[in-house]
């Protein structure tokens, strides 16, 4: 019996390296949060430090289990960090561990608390303003948005990541923005508007194209780059 058990534990040890070590881990990790820092006589200083440690611990510990794909414990630990964050009033780590949150909630199929997730984390992204932070809660909602079938919801958040790309002309936000929006049309079949985002990602540096613009300065209607068809018949064959 004994030979079996541990057979059984021994496969798993060897199916989940990680969490093989995750005690050893654990207990290294807190000798080195006490030892990384000297006590401080004041007592509030030395229980914050030791809380954003033991945040970031939970932090860890979460991603661990979601790498190895024990959902439900990745949850219960970043819940756990959620907690800590929100006491010490630490509103970028609350943001952080709401994007944390919201992707292990999506993977374990909880699409509608990870929205709650990735919405919560725009909200106080807004009051912290960091836009690198808001930029990558609007993604993940776009994605889960349109994964959810809700197209005209994924499109509006990627509308909000394009003009936050572009606020901090970050060339690469804004690249990946046009393709977001690109695969999202063509997975509506509008090839034409898809084509577009496509090739502007390609070269995000290319001005919005205005149709009433164009008319009014070459004196009649311009035939947009996109409504070539043998653009359009190759990105359907790649489809």
């Amino acid at each position: 019996v004994m030979g079996g058990k541990n057979s059984r534990l021994s496969c798993w040890a060897a199916l989940c390296p990680r969490l093989r070590r995750r005690q050893q881990w654990w207990e290294e990790l807190q000798v080195v949060s006490v030892e990384s820092e000297p006590y401080s006589d004041d007592e509030d200083d030395f229980r914050v430090a030791q809380s954003r440690k033991e945040a970031l611990s939970f932090r860890n510990m979460g991603r661990s289990f979601h790498i190895a794909g024990s959902f439900d414990k990745a949850v219960e630990y970043y819940d756990k960090e959620l907690e800590l964050r929100t006491a010490l009033g630490d509103t970028i780590g609350a943001c952080e561990v709401w994007l944390e949150l919201g992707t292990a909630l999506r993977a374990r199929g909880n699409t509608e608390a990870a929205i709650s997730a990735f919405e919560s984390c725009v909200s106080l992204v807004c009051e912290a303003k960091d836009p690198q932070l808001a930029y990558q809660a609007l993604c993940q909602l776009a994605s889960t948005h349109r994964a959810r079938g809700e197209t005209e919801k994924a499109i509006r958040c990627v509308e909000k990541c394009l003009a936050l790309a572009q606020s901090l002309e970050d060339r690469d936000g804004i690249s990946m923005a046009y393709n977001h929006l690109g695969n999202i049309h063509q997975s509506m079949g509008d090839y034409p508007t898809a084509l577009d985002y496509h090739l502007k990602a390609v070269n995000p540096d290319v001005p919005e194209f205005d149709e009433e613009e164009a008319s009014r300065r070459e004196g009649g209607p311009r035939q947009r780059h996109s409504e070539n068809p043998d653009l359009i018949e190759i990105t359907v064959s790649n489809d």
